[in-house]
């Protein structure tokens, strides 16, 4: 009974087909960046699986020649416990109606995950990583090249 249920998952998940959006380039930017490098290249290829390309890492403050309609990423990670961390990774993808990243730009994407498990290490790493994963699933793909 259990096979039958999960092949009916699985094909009822096939069935409904994939989540896109089309936006003119795909690329985005990462805005203050609090990953560290490990969970940022880690971010970058889950993002690339998903058809973004990246441009670079900027700060707030930083004026970018955006075009129109730029794609941007913020992130945060907080690891926190005294023994074994547990791993709190949020991101926002948001797109740019100005020259610079603001909080009134409108966000198409925002989530957090924390992990407190696998407890395989002390410094929490791995559950950083997970939460990450855990995160990029629910982003929709891109397709570059056409208008909104």
């Amino acid at each position: 009974m259990k096979k039958i249920i999960s092949l009916f998952l699985i094909y009822s998940s096939y069935a409904m087909g994939v989540e896109s959006f089309s936006h003119p380039t795909c690329e985005f930017y990462l805005v203050d960046n609090q990953l560290n490098k490990k969970e940022t290249t880690l971010l970058k290829s889950k993002l690339s699986q998903r058809g973004y390309k990246f441009v670079k890492e900027v700060s707030m403050k930083e004026t970018i020649n955006y075009m129109a309609d730029s794609l941007y990423v913020e992130t945060s990670r907080i690891l926190s416990g005294k023994v074994y961390k547990e791993c709190l990774v949020e991101i926002n993808i948001k797109k740019a109606e100005g020259p610079r990243p603001s909080s009134k730009d409108k966000s198409l994407y925002k989530n957090s995950s924390l992990r407190k498990f696998p407890r395989q290490t002390f410094h929490g790493n791995e559950r950083c990583f997970m939460a990450l994963s855990d995160l990029t699933f629910g982003i929709n793909f891109c397709k570059a090249g056409n208008k909104r």
